[in-house]
C-alpha cells in the first residue's frame, strides 16, 4: 500500500472515530441508552479514564505517554516499507488509526468516549477506534498463523526432498 493511501485511509478512519464520538457526546451523554436491536446492541455513553476494559483507570497521563510511544513505533514500522504481508500492513494501519483516535480523546478530553454496548454478552462498552484495534490485531494474528503454516509446509517439503537423496 502506498504511503499516501495509508495516510489518507488512516485519516478517514480517525475522522469516522471522532465524528461518532462527537455524536455520542451530543446525543447520548446524560441520556438513557439507545437500544438499536433489542437484547443485542445499544448505544450507551461512557467515559473511560483507563485502558482496555477500564484497566489502569485514572492513569491518563501514563496511558497518553505509553500510547504515544507505542503508536510512534507502529507508525515507523508501517511506513518503513519492510512489511511484506498486505494483511499485516493493513492490520497495522487499523491499529494505528484506532490508537490515534483514542489518543486524541485522552489528550483533549482526559478520557476516551465509549458508546457501543453489546447486550448479548457481558462485555465492556467500546468505540469505533477500539473496533479498529481489535480487527487490526486479528488480521495480524491471521497473517502470522498463515505465514507459520506456509513456513511449516516449506520445511516439510524440504525435508522430504532431502530424504529422497
Amino acid at each position: 500500500m502506498k504511503r499516501r493511501l495509508k495516510i489518507i485511509t488512516a485519516l478517514i478512519l480517525i475522522l469516522i472515530d471522532q465524528v461518532t464520538k462527537f455524536l455520542s457526546v451530543v446525543y447520548l451523554k446524560g441520556r438513557s441508552p439507545l437500544v438499536l436491536l433489542k437484547n443485542f446492541i445499544c448505544f450507551n455513553y461512557s467515559e473511560n479514564t483507563g485502558a482496555s476494559f477500564g484497566m489502569l483507570s485514572g492513569k491518563s497521563s501514563f496511558l497518553c505517554i505509553f500510547n504515544i510511544v507505542v503508536l510512534s513505533i507502529l507508525a515507523y514500522i508501517l511506513f518503513a516499507g519492510k512489511i511484506k504481508s498486505k494483511i499485516t500492513e493493513f492490520g497495522l494501519l487499523l491499529i494505528l488509526a484506532g490508537g490515534m483516535g483514542n489518543i486524541i480523546d485522552r489528550v483533549f478530553r482526559g478520557y476516551v468516549v465509549d458508546f457501543i454496548e453489546p447486550l448479548f454478552i457481558n462485555f465492556a462498552i467500546f468505540n469505533f477506534a477500539d473496533s479498529l484495534i481489535t480487527i487490526g490485531s486479528t488480521l495480524i494474528l491471521i497473517s502470522l498463523f498463515y505465514e507459520l503454516a506456509q513456513d511449516s509446509r516449506k520445511s516439510e517439503d524440504a525435508k522430504k526432498q532431502a530424504d529422497r537423496y
